[in-house]
């Protein structure tokens, strides 16, 4: 008989998908994005893939990844890390997705994923053209990052405005 025999000895699968630890809650634009994910102990080890909003991660973003065994039985556990700093094309709708995935061959197939918000507004900020003002009080955008002060403390700290629109830039 010609030719070669391949065999894949599986000797042990995790009994839980994969763990993310770290990261917050809340993200905004700039901020930066620190994750680890890890997959229980296996023989062989699983193979960890990240994803955000169900796109696989750019290579840049990744750390690892880490394998380490555990026990005589020299089990394998891995760890591939996530780092990346927050773009707006990151939030779909205010909200990102970060998905870990763990596979061994085509026999597990376990993911783990995390939602995070994006903060809408960031306090104490104020931008440039955030604001425009007229005779009748304020009208604030809705752009991220822009502060929402009412007409009445308008008027408490600034005289009464001319009719006409006027602009004050911030910052």
């Amino acid at each position: 008989m010609s030719g070669s025999k391949f065999a894949f000895l599986l000797t042990a699968l995790p009994t839980e998908g994969p763990k993310i630890f770290g990261g917050r809650p809340r993200y905004q634009i700039g901020d930066t994005v620190r994750l680890n994910c890890t997959s229980e102990r296996s023989k062989p080890a699983a193979q960890l893939h990240w994803f955000i909003n169900g796109a696989p991660v750019d290579n840049a973003y990744l750390r690892g990844p880490y394998t380490r065994f555990i026990g005589s039985e020299e089990l394998e556990e891995t760890t591939l890390g996530l780092q990346f700093k927050v773009e707006p094309h990151h939030f779909k709708r205010d909200d990102m997705k970060l998905k870990c995935l763990a596979t061994i061959a085509t026999v597990y197939w376990k993911s783990n994923e995390k939602s995070v918000e994006g903060e809408k507004h960031q306090s104490g900020l104020l931008r440039q053209d955030a604001f425009m003002f007229d005779s009748t009080g304020l009208s604030c955008s809705l752009t991220p990052g822009s502060v929402h002060i009412s007409p009445v403390l308008l008027h408490q700290i600034a005289p009464p405005l001319a009719p006409s629109v006027h602009r004050y830039p911030f910052l």
